[in-house]
């Protein structure tokens, strides 16, 4: 069986792009709810999670760096 797999939450996202100088939970949830943010590679219930490589690359399309 192999390694589970890591999802981040729509608060970890905030968390990482809050020490970037970039925003924080509140704005990837206004990003999520206008379509502005990728699908979420993953959802549990209610809770919806992306995968670190799917953050890096948004990211990195909106001229931002981890």
């Amino acid at each position: 069986m192999g390694k589970p797999q890591k999802y981040l939450s729509q608060t970890e996202i905030g968390e990482i792009t809050k020490n970037i100088g970039w925003g924080d939970r509140r704005k990837i949830a206004v990003l999520i709810s206008r379509g502005q943010f990728p699908e979420p590679d993953a959802i549990i219930g209610k809770i919806k999670g992306w995968n670190q490589s799917t953050v890096k690359v948004w990211l990195k399309e909106h001229g931002l760096d981890l």
